[in-house]
């Protein structure tokens, strides 16, 4: 009886690559083209689909790195170089990512033959914004590390909060409001973030009331010591503060398109400067879509339930709009015929937005600094 030998070819391997890519089974994937790379070390195209695999559909940066320097060194298109310096700024890496980024725009005035689906001073424009956020980012991890190995452990977690200032505080001028609009400048607008949908479960409750000695026990407990209560605000006030890792507002809005940079920003105000900020964006940059987002985040926590907004005359009716239909949020503004007919029932109102100048005159003044808001946002605030 005569044995036969099976054996796969380079087709039969790519193949079966190409299948697994389909399947989105990755890992099969990766390996169907290492053992190709094995055999074929310098082949670009084998290169390319390791790094297309690697880097923008597994999301595995490390794992892809080495194949895209090789990639680059073999052909040296700037747009390697390109998504080198991306990868390095995504790794932490950032000296890297500025010598990658600074031999790309070397290569891009020699290979101005090979196009880019975008503008390349604008595709350059958004990699140094987006390298510069992460150097920032690791500036911020750096103080903040610091800060913890200073602290006496005896007396971390008990920070004076009037007191404690933030890195980024102790940079940026802030104000009394919750937070404050600000437009003057300009700058180019990186690319829209990914939204991760959040994840809902049916947990099943069932609810008794207390019998017998239970209820007996619950009666007769003492009350809470004066440190324990301060220890549980503690405790709570750091439980809020660490949930805004996740945004609750980025799946209650609509017709929004929502960059990376803003999702940060909205982040960075909540738990950094506990919502009192300015908004210091370059014009065009969406700083009322940011504040949007603040005050929705707000308002779906549950942690402020009124608002007043205070813009210049000619963008009250644009600000009314913009939280109607972006944001499902339904103002009251001075424009509306409420106010007219009762001026002091209409600063009781839940969500306002109100033109600086009526609000600031003699006859409005009054009414409005004896209410109470949760949450204020002043619109071009540097008038």
């Amino acid at each position: 009886m005569k044995k036969v030998i099976m054996f796969e070819t380079p087709d039969d391997i790519y193949r079966s690559y190409q299948k697994f890519l389909r399947k989105k089974e990755y890992q099969r994937a990766y390996r169907c083209l290492e053992r190709l790379l094995k055999e074929f070390p310098d082949d670009a195209q084998l290169l390319e689909d390791m790094v297309g695999l690697t880097i923008i559909f597994w999301k595995k940066l490390d794992t892809g790195k080495p194949s895209l320097i090789r990639l680059a060194k073999i052909r040296s298109y700037w747009l390697d170089y390109m998504l080198l310096s991306k990868v390095e700024a995504e790794l932490g890496n950032i000296a890297k990512a500025k010598e990658y980024l600074k031999k790309s725009k070397e290569l891009q005035k020699v290979q101005s033959h090979i196009r880019a689906e975008r503008r390349p001073g604008q595709a350059f424009a958004d990699l140094e914004g987006f390298i510069r956020y992460k150097e920032s980012e690791a500036i911020d991890k750096r103080i903040v590390q610091s800060l913890a190995i200073r602290v006496p452990p005896e007396k971390k977690g008990r920070i004076n909060k009037a007191q404690y200032k933030s890195p980024q505080t102790a940079r940026t001028k802030t104000a009394e409001v919750p937070f404050v609009e600000k437009s003057e400048q300009k700058a180019t607008a990186p690319a829209p973030a990914t939204v991760v949908p959040i994840p809902t479960y049916s947990v099943p409750v069932k609810i008794e009331l207390l019998k017998g000695e239970a209820i007996t026990s619950f009666f007769q407990q003492g009350i809470s010591p004066l440190k324990e209560t301060l220890l549980f605000i503690d405790y709570a006030f750091l439980t809020i503060q660490g949930g805004f890792d996740e945004l609750l507002c980025l799946n209650a809005t609509s017709a929004v398109e929502k960059y990376w940079y803003q999702i940060e920003t909205v982040k960075k105000v909540l738990k950094l400067f506990h919502g009192r900020a300015l908004l210091c964006d370059e014009v065009g940059l969406g700083k009322t879509i940011e504040a949007g987002m603040l005050i929705k985040e707000y308002l779906m926590r549950g942690m402020v339930k009124n608002v007043l907004v205070l813009t210049p005359a000619p963008l009250v009716s644009q600000w009314k709009e913009e939280m109607q239909a972006k944001f499902g949020i339904e103002f009251l503004t001075t424009d509306d015929e409420e106010f007219t007919s009762d001026p002091a029932g209409f600063w009781k109102k839940r969500f306002i937005i109100a033109s600086l100048n009526t609000a600031k005159s003699a006859k409005n003044m009054p009414l409005v600094t004896e209410q109470f808001y949760d949450l204020v946002v002043v619109d071009e605030a540097h008038h």
